[in-house]
């Protein structure tokens, strides 16, 4: 599954790409790269039971979940901003959807592998047939989480996903400024 890094950046190509049509643009723009790491909070219930991966890639990992949050999200912004739910809610919506599309198209070395993107109407977990993006290397102990995730072969991973994802940030920048 791809880091925060990459995630945040699939959620500022959502930004960039849609931002003419987006009010309160600095705002808007944090509340998206939120939404595209919105799946990952599921490690916070990890943390709160001492094992951080836990309760990775369940329910918090489906097309529903990151629509429903993102409707939610998407109707308490257009109120505040003034501006079109419909157009919040697409946006919202597609930068969650972003996170669960990336972990698909990520190594997963950890059993179970995939996530479950169409809970809760399946409980299945779902994966790409290839890998695009590296997995993370973490340790299940919380003594050990946090200091495992700073290694070479994260970092490495860090590195393909701004190769891959940052052409994508300034392609939807380009799109977004026309």
């Amino acid at each position: 599954m791809p880091t925060p890094v990459g995630h945040g950046l699939a959620g500022l190509a959502v930004f960039f790409t849609t931002q003419q049509h987006l009010s309160r643009r600095h705002v808007t723009a944090l509340l998206l790269i939120f939404m595209a790491l919105l799946p990952d909070l599921d490690f916070l219930f990890g943390f709160a039971v001492s094992d951080p991966n836990r309760f990775h890639h369940g329910f918090s990992h489906s097309f529903v979940f990151v629509w429903a949050i993102g409707l939610l999200m998407a109707a308490i912004w257009a109120k505040y901003s003034h501006t079109s739910l419909k157009i919040y809610a697409a946006v919202f919506g597609v930068a969650g959807s972003s996170h669960v599309l990336l972990d698909l198209l990520a190594a997963d070395t950890s059993v179970p592998y995939g996530a479950q993107i169409f809970w809760p109407f399946s409980k299945e977990y779902y994966i790409a047939p290839f890998a695009i993006f590296l997995d993370i290397k973490r340790a299940s102990s919380m003594d050990k989480f946090w200091q495992s995730l700073f290694i070479a072969h994260n970092f490495r991973a860090v590195f393909l996903e701004v190769l891959l994802l940052g052409p994508l940030v300034w392609f939807g920048k380009k799109i977004g400024n026309r």
